[in-house]
Order: structure tokens, then sequence, then C-alpha cells
């Protein structure tokens, strides 16, 4: 018995393309708002899926390059390409030339190809940090335009700590003498070492208890060791060894009256020696350098180093490249090490509402909202952090795991639920593989959709829909005639590193004129130059599709076009899941089906083509000749075959609009 006539509407296509892993599971709701395939297309916030931009060529590169977005304000944001040891400078995609009156187009950077794809990059103003373990940290400033400059950090104090090993120093006794006059049995005094000071010390008419008391009062110092300082007397000169734990520099010690029988109290000291500490500086080309930096809670912060790799340090307020430790006071140097049952190597550091740090095994974040050398540091989960930076979506993070198959986003919710952690590409994770840069594009003029572009490891791109509110989670694969490396957004848009054609390393960027990739323009001309691809080229005129060229040079047209543009083609694909209609007797989805009828609702569409079928653009007595216009409108196709899965498969054949609303299929089965 064939039942006719069964409609199987699917209105919302926006949880993207899904995990092939799925196409048995018609139990879950995804899989009604899912597609097998979803290809060069972006998922609609509203549901649909419309066709992606095509990219706009900006410049052919010297080689690989990374880019980041630096926005120093409304009106002044800049796209930057590192290369191998330069910097160029985009501002709204033209580059900017005589940097710093250099007559180059570049910033020399001294940083070389090794670091680019593993370097941290922060900003904060006018400031950029860049950081990597093989490399001292360096900072560039940015006074205009066109000026730029670029410099090691020199730190007005670095963290202090004892590696105790080959590498380490030896530790060598800074002598004092100290020198007494004008004292009294009873006399109450303190003293001070590098701004640290003693509790009273009441004078003794024996000189072996005035040994013992300085040297106690001395040890309980929190700038000296608790044990190694030595003192002897000899008259009123007592001779002050810092040696053994305490051996190090130490600046003169002096000594202030409280309570003496004589105003001439004195107590002033000489240095017969100077010192050498056991303990060194936290970051240098022996110990490695800081890994990763953000700017938080108005100070710096570096996150691990190649002999620290679990250690976080923020700077003391408002002085960013101090690392003093002073007093250990809650506005001096903060020094956190994680201490759990692995060793968790810091790879990122995120500043949102809390301070996160992101390492190879585990998720933390620092509670507290002030941050003090007493804070702590919590876990959040033991999912761990990939390479690609991860990238903020309002109070929302989102990173790839260790294992490059998962992207995870951590929420900060509410008093009763302060974070959550969950992984966002269960889905689709066939898309995700081993993230190595990711940008969020956060609406725009054009569209109100949060898109993140995710580029692989394998050069291939993937880009999430995602609009937390309205429950909008759709991943999309986006394909392309080449291999991409790095993206960015700068100025609303995103701009892309290619490869093209294995040879040519290209800068491009997202337009929404554009229906081809690595896209050249053209107005009132039959020409342009497609120098920088080699392979065949399609081209647009006026609205008409015009076919393929060879590339690799001028490319001539058939004639003059008012509007003109060329590039590489590429295809969208939409292919729906398979259909599953429950009847009385059960789900449908495992016996064969008939496809009768499609009826898909478009917007704004032309070129369609439905399970390899064409769809008319023009009516009956339309010109022939004219311009297809894009329509919105419910296209009807006939449809014929058995199978079980009774998918719908959508591409387009030519350079048009595709905006796809809805799909409904009518069955017989």
């Amino acid at each position: 018995m064939v039942v006719v006539g069964i409609f199987n509407l699917q209105s919302n296509l926006n949880k993207g393309e899904l995990d092939p892993l799925l196409l048995g599971r018609s139990d879950l709701e995804s899989y009604y708002g899912g597609l097998k395939q979803a290809k060069n297309v972006l998922a609609l916030p509203q549901g649909g899926v419309t066709r992606r931009h095509g990219t706009r060529y900006i410049k052919t590169l010297g080689g690989p390059a990374r880019l980041e977005s630096f926005k120093f304000s409304s009106d002044d944001q800049y796209l930057l390409a590192f290369e191998d040891n330069k910097m160029l400078v985009f501002k709204e995609g033209v580059l900017q030339t005589n940097i710093s009156g250099s007559g180059n187009d570049y910033l020399t950077t001294t940083v070389p190809l090794s670091v680019l794809y593993t370097m941290d990059y922060t900003q904060s103003y006018d400031t950029i940090i860049l950081t990597h373990k093989d490399m001292a940290p360096k900072v560039i400033t940015r006074t205009s335009d066109t000026a730029w400059a670029i410099a090691d950090i020199t730190f007005t104090n670095q963290p202090q700590y004892n590696f105790d090993d080959g590498d380490s120093p030896t530790p060598t006794a800074t002598v004092q003498d100290l020198t007494f006059a004008n004292v009294n049995k009873g006399d109450r005094y303190r003293l001070s070492v590098d701004d640290f000071l003693t509790e009273d010390i009441v004078w003794s008419d024996t000189a072996s208890e005035n040994e013992i008391r300085i040297a106690d009062a001395l040890h309980a110092l929190d700038n000296t060791g608790r044990s190694g300082i030595t003192v002897s007397a000899a008259s009123l000169v007592y001779t002050i060894t810092f040696g053994g734990d305490s051996a190090g520099p130490y600046g003169l010690v002096t000594a202030t009256p409280y309570f003496t029988q004589s105003v001439d109290f004195e107590g002033d000291s000489t240095i017969t020696t100077t010192g050498i500490s056991k303990d060194e500086d936290s970051w240098s080309s022996t110990r490695g350098w800081p890994v990763c930096s953000t700017f938080h809670g108005n100070r710096l912060w570096f996150g691990g180093s190649r002999d620290r790799p679990s250690t976080v340090w923020g700077s003391v307020i408002g002085d960013y490249y101090n690392f003093d430790k002073g007093k250990a006071r809650d506005d001096e140097l903060v020094e956190l090490v994680i201490d759990s049952d692995e060793l968790n190597a810091i790879n990122h550091l995120v500043s949102n509402k809390k301070l996160q740090i992101l390492t190879v095994g585990q998720h933390f974040f620092i509670p507290e909202d002030v941050i003090t050398p007493n804070s702590s540091v919590i876990s959040v989960n033991n999912e761990g952090c990939g390479i690609a930076a991860p990238v903020k979506l309002d109070t929302d993070i989102l990173y790839s795991n260790r294992t490059g198959k998962r992207l995870n986003v951590f929420e900060i919710m509410n008093e009763y639920q302060p974070t959550t952690t969950r992984t966002i590409s269960v889905l689709a994770s066939h898309l995700i593989n081993s993230p190595v840069s990711m940008a969020a594009s956060r609406g725009t003029s054009s569209s109100d959709a949060n898109y993140i572009y995710i580029v692989n490891f394998d050069g291939t791109m993937t880009v999430l829909n995602l609009l937390k509110n309205e429950g909008v989670e759709g991943f999309t694969d986006w394909v392309t005639a080449g291999s991409l490396s790095s993206v960015a957004i700068a100025d609303d848009e995103l701009y892309m590193v290619v490869l093209r054609d294995n040879s040519n390393y290209l800068l491009e960027k997202i337009d929404s004129a554009a229906f081809f990739d690595s896209t050249v323009f053209g107005t009132s001309t039959d020409t342009v130059d497609m120098a920088h691809l080699s392979g065949a080229v399609s081209g647009k005129g006026d609205g008409y599709s015009l076919g393929s060229k060879d590339g690799g040079g001028s490319v001539v047209f058939s004639r003059t076009y008012a509007s003109l543009q060329a590039g590489y083609e590429f295809t969208p694909t939409i292919q729906t899941m398979p259909v599953n209609i429950v009847l009385g007797n059960g789900p449908q989805v495992s016996k064969k089906k008939r496809k009768r009828r499609a009826f898909i609702r478009v917007k704004d569409t032309a070129g369609l083509v439905v399970d390899g079928t064409a769809i008319p653009d023009r009516s009956l007595g339309a010109e022939p000749f004219a311009a297809i216009t894009p329509a919105t409108e419910q296209k009807t196709v006939k449809l014929r075959g058995w199978d079980r899965d009774a998918t719908i498969t959508i591409t387009q054949s030519t350079p048009y609009p595709m905006t796809v609303l809805s799909i409904n299929l009518e069955v017989a089965i």
C-alpha cells in the first residue's frame, strides 16, 4: 500500500551541518533543524541559510603571515599582518607606507617566522605586547597611522626565583659594618634593609646578646632568609654577614631610634662586600620568557614560561613593567603557582569579568574581582586548551580543547551558578580539527548574526553562527580553492591569509559584493588583472555570468562592462537530513520513499539547482537577454526516484545571491 501526499517541512536550518554520526539520531530535536551538508553557506539566526560572501583580493604577501586586529578607537582600527621579521599595517584595507619615516611599507620587528603562529598577542589602548617562550617580550606602540615602534620590554623589576640547578648563580654574602654611637642599655631601635623594617630591638650592654638580637630581627624580615645571617661585634662596630639562605645583594642597613636616652643615637653602615643572591630573574634567555600576557585589573599579567610553565605573574598596579615583590602589599607583585596533580603549562590568559587561565590540561580562573598576592586559583574543568587564541563573545570565552576536536564555551552565569563550561561542537565535531586561528564577528550593519570563524590545522575553515539567548548554534563548512592559515576581524570585516595555487600567500577580505574568492573588481572595462591566481577564473559583469577564463595575468572578457568582477568560483551546497515521517505504524526513516515535489521558499535568489535540476529564473514572456533578477518566492520542483533517505540537495550553478528559508518535501511512502 502506498500512502501519498505526506509532507515534511523543514523551516529551521540554523543547526547547520551535523556530524555524519548523527544520521541515525532522528530522536534528537537538532536532527530536524540540521543539514547533512552545509557547504559555503552561513546559517541565519532566523532559521534559513544564505550563500556566503566571496572574498576581495587585497595583496600578495611575502610569505606565511599571521593576522591580528588593532583597535585604537572607533575611527582608528587596523589590521596587522606579521610576516617573517616584518609587520604590515592596513587601515580600511589600504596598506600604510613609509612606516615611521623608514621608507618601507612595513615595521621591522625581528620576530621570526618560527614563533609567529605560537606567539601570544595582547593589546591595550596604543600598546601591543608580544610574548613567546623563546623570545624576549616585545612592546609595539602606535603614534599615528604610519608611526609604529617596537622594542624589547625594559622591566623596572623582574620577579625573582631560585631555580636551584646547575645554571643558578653561585651565591655570595653581603658584608656590612654597622657602627653605633651614643647608645645606652635599654634603648629601643629598629633596623631597615631595602625598605623592610624590623620589630623593636633592645640594646644590651652585652655584645654577644646584641649580636643575637640583631641577627634574629633581620632573619624575621620578608626579604631575607630564615638562616645564614651572622653578626660579630668589635666594640660598637657590628659586622653583619648575609650568607647561606640569606645570601644576596642588600642595600645599607640603617638603625632608627624609637625610645633612646640620647637624642644623638646613631646607627649607620657601610658595605664592605656586595653579595650575589641565589635567586635570579624568572625570565631570561637561560630560563625562557613568558608564554602569554593580558591586561586585567590595571595590571600587566604574564602566564607561564619555559622553566616556570605553571606560574602567573601580575605587575604592580598601574606600573606595567614593574614586577617588584616589595613588601607583598595588595598593589604589588602577584605571583601565583598552579598546584595540581599534573603539570599544567599555561597556554593563554584571558581577561573578562574574571581572569581566566587556560592550560594544556585544565581551565582555571581567579575568582576575586580585586586580585592580590593572597588570591587563589580555582579549577573550572580538566579540558585543557589548544594553541589557537580563545575568542570572547560578550562575557563568554570560546576555545578548542587540548585534543583539538571540541570547541568549548565558558560562561559566567549568576551568583547561584557562577560559571559553567559546555562543549558547543558536539553535533558537528567532524568540522573541528585542531584550530590554529579563530576570530569573532559580533554583528555588522548588514547582519545581526554572531559568527565565529575557525581555521583548522589542515587549512580548512568552519563557521559557527551563535546567538546564545536565541538558542542558535549552527556550524557550516567554508570551502575554497586554497589553504587558510590565519583570520582576524578589523573594521567589522573578516580578513584572511590564504595559500592559493600552492605558491602565493594572499591577503583577502570578505566582501558582500564579491561572488568569487580572491575577487578583483573593475569598472567600465573588459579586463581584470588576475596575476595573483594561476588557475581558471570565472567572471560576472553587469549581472551576467560570464563563464570561466584562464588566469595568471590580464583576463579579457567579451566586451566592456560597467561593473566587472572575476575570481575563483565556489559552490554553495545544502543537503537535508534523511526524511523521517512518523505515521500510525511508527517512524518511516528506514523505509523507501518516493520524492514527488519540493517547495523551496527563497529570498533574493537565482541560479538554484535542486537534485541536479536547474530551476528557471525567467518566466515565460520575459526578455531572454536581460540580466537575471534574483527573486523572493516559493520554488516548486518536481522530483522523481525512490530511496530510503529522500534527501534534497540544493546547489547553485551561477554567481548570484541565494538564501533558502524553508524546504517542504512531498513524499509517497
